[in-house]
């Protein structure tokens, strides 16, 4: 193969996520393409961590690596949480498939610190796998995220992709500057919105596709899902109405 076939190759590249039993892939995309920044938001409790944890367990049973990075859970806490929804993981860290990183420890999880961003940008064994996930982007990069470094953060988020990595950042709303969270919305390749009602009793979660870049095939506008334990993300066609 010449470098011509291999740039083409690496420009077309798709990370499939699909998984026996589970609709996603047929309700979102059939894959999401590489080179690409996607941008999962919604307030708390919409579901951005279960989709970011189903997605990524979708990559790795397709054959890619996954770094995982979460300002929330401890490593005990993730395993247990991905076995509930029936996505065991712990095979895949054995055979550093995947990289788990938790942002606070057991020990001092309350501790303020404020160069997660300068470390995050710098680290860059973070970047070697194929897909790496921020939940929450948000809570990492809060207090330093501003107006004026925006646009170098998303500048460093687009070489990152460039390399044929895609890179999924979970956001809230509520915690970012209006300015910030702007750019990050209109600069994505990949934009979803998530939110949370009840209807007539009962909890519906939707996910509105703002944006889908460089997709393959026709792209819905909502698709509304629900948790089930020992089961993870259904589609649930009935959200949508």
């Amino acid at each position: 193969m010449n470098n011509m076939q291999k740039n083409k190759r690496m420009k077309s590249a798709l990370f499939k996520f699909q998984l026996e039993g589970d609709g996603l892939h047929r309700s979102i995309a059939s894959a999401i393409p590489s080179a690409s920044i996607m941008l999962i938001e919604g307030r708390d409790g919409s579901g951005k961590s279960v989709l970011s944890q189903r997605l990524s367990y979708g990559f790795l049973i397709n054959g890619y690596t996954v770094t995982y990075i979460s300002t929330e859970l401890t490593t005990k806490e993730f395993l247990d949480q991905m076995k509930a929804l029936n996505y065991p993981v712990i095979d895949f860290m054995l055979d550093e498939k995947l990289l788990f990183i938790p942002v606070f420890p057991t020990i001092g999880r309350i501790k303020s610190r404020k160069d997660f961003l300068t470390r995050f940008m710098r680290a860059q064994d973070l970047f070697t796998r194929d897909i790496i996930v921020v939940d929450s982007f948000s809570s990492l990069i809060y207090e330093e995220l501003k107006p004026e470094n925006v646009l170098s953060v998303l500048s460093f988020l687009k070489k990152v992709v460039s390399r044929n990595k895609l890179v999924i950042l979970t956001l809230d709303p509520d915690v970012m500057e209006k300015e910030c969270l702007h750019h990050f919305r209109s600069t994505t390749d990949i934009y979803f919105h998530l939110e949370q009602t009840v209807d007539e009793g009962l909890q519906v979660n939707r996910i509105l596709i703002k944006r889908f870049l460089k997709a393959e095939g026709q792209i819905g506008n909502i698709v509304g899902f629900r948790v089930i334990p020992g089961a993870g993300v259904v589609v649930d066609i009935t959200a949508v109405s």
